[in-house]
């Protein structure tokens, strides 16, 4: 199994509801639609792994058309890794403020 397949089916398990996009991006529910969040796997073909989150990014976009976008990101990618990390998908934590996480 590739890694790229293992992170669908770990995602499925933490009910992020993932759809894959062609071969590197796995899109998950945000909380609304106005969020735009995906997993980008540097290499899918993987097929061995330290950590399955290695190698993985999460962006998280914001479509709201006002100056605070970018908190609106940050609070909802808090939320998803509160919940990657509930889920066993992340070794650390994130930090207690949400404003602290990178949009």
């Amino acid at each position: 199994m590739t890694q790229f397949d293992a992170l669908l089916v770990e995602l499925d398990r933490a009910d992020l509801a993932p759809k894959k996009w062609r071969t590197q991006r796995i899109y998950i529910r945000g909380p609304h639609k106005t969020i735009s969040a995906y997993f980008l796997v540097a290499d899918p073909e993987r097929e061995s792994w330290p950590h399955l989150m290695d190698g993985v990014t999460l962006h998280v976009e914001s479509k709201w058309r006002s100056h605070k976008s970018d908190l609106h990101a940050m609070g909802v990618k808090h939320a998803i890794l509160k919940q990657l990390h509930a889920a066993g998908l992340l070794e650390t934590p994130p930090p207690a403020d949400w404003r602290a996480v990178k949009p």
